[in-house]
């Protein structure tokens, strides 16, 4: 492959028939804006709830196209 398909490849969802949404995460002073699909951000977020203590985790009703993908986003939906 291509890096440019890489690239491509790395913007598209793993859920493409489901919403994308804004993810932000924030641990101490740093923040973390990403675009994912529905299921995986959800299940994104009762992980962080469960084992870790993001300062502030929340789904933002805006265009979320403008983020990149949230890394590993596949591997929520292989639950």
């Amino acid at each position: 492959m291509t890096r440019l398909e890489l690239e491509m490849e790395d913007q598209m969802s793993p859920n493409p028939k489901e919403m994308d949404v804004h993810l932000v995460v924030e641990f101490g002073n740093v923040r973390f804006d990403y675009t994912a699909c529905a299921t995986a951000a959800s299940l994104f977020m009762q992980e962080c709830r469960n084992y870790r203590y993001p300062k502030h985790l929340a789904v933002v009703h805006d265009d979320p196209r403008r983020y990149p993908r949230m890394p590993n986003e596949r591997l929520y939906l292989e639950h």
